[in-house]
């Protein structure tokens, strides 16, 4: 299930993880001030269902709600797995939290979760840039294998992550926040370095996200998917690796 611009929702083996939930209205700590959510969450942090495990992919205001974060996870139980100094830079109190450092892995119930390299940074002040660890994350089970993307620029590690841990059955990737490409390449993949990213990794389908809830890029964030689809078969991917649901909507794979 996409639950919005970065957060996905996955049940695996009979386990429910969550990356990067955030519902607010605006981006940001003070309402008025950032990009302001253009469409509505089905969920909050009350309303959301079961969640077993809850990842965090880095510390930007945009995959970050603090709040929301620690009441998931405190409404469920929830293991909460972040990277290098996050839950201490971030104040962040889940009943069971634990920072790892990239290729780190735990067992959770039935799942292998690993965190991974991306090619981004961190950072939620003006003192604090790259204080705290950013990544991806691999979900491991019942003979299924999901990367969960996260932020990132385009690089040699998704060609890495496969040589490495093998091609997952699904990827979930970025299309969105790319514009202008002087300031935001290094950072964001845009739609033909996503499809790339796809062939790098080898992955059999592709859930597309970062797109259509806040305005983070100067691009059209509701053009995305088309962009995205354009792209695709410039690449020759077919169509239907692609998913890209409405949010809330939950697709079998």
């Amino acid at each position: 299930m996409w639950l919005g611009h970065g957060g996905v929702m996955l049940r695996l083996a009979g386990t429910v993880v969550a990356m990067d939930p955030v519902f607010g209205a605006w981006l940001g700590p003070v309402p008025g001030l950032g990009p302001r959510r253009i469409a509505a969450s089905p969920f909050d942090a009350e309303t959301l269902p079961r969640v077993d495990v809850l990842l965090l992919s880095h510390d930007h205001a945009d995959h970050l709600e603090p709040a929301t974060f620690q009441r998931i996870a405190e409404r469920h139980g929830a293991t909460c797995l972040v990277g290098l100094r996050v839950a201490a830079l971030r104040g962040l109190s889940c009943p069971r939290i634990e920072e790892l450092d990239w290729h780190d892995s735990r067992r959770i119930g039935t799942l292998t979760l690993t965190f991974l390299p991306a090619q981004h940074e961190s950072g939620r002040g003006l003192f604090d840039a790259n204080a705290t660890l950013w990544g991806s994350w691999l979900v491991e089970g019942g003979g299924r294998r999901v990367f969960l993307g996260g932020d990132s620029g385009y690089g040699p590690h998704y060609a890495g992550i496969r040589a490495r841990y093998g091609a997952p059955d699904l990827a979930v990737l970025g299309i969105g926040g790319y514009r202008p490409r002087a300031a935001n390449a290094p950072m964001h993949v845009d739609p033909a370095e996503t499809m790339q990213a796809i062939r790098d990794l080898g992955a059999r389908r592709a859930l597309l996200v970062h797109w259509g809830t806040y305005p983070v890029g100067a691009e059209d964030t509701g053009a995305a998917p088309a962009e995205a689809r354009a792209a695709a078969r410039a690449a020759g991917i077919a169509d239907a690796l692609l998913l890209t649901p409405s949010i809330g909507e939950t697709l079998r794979f």
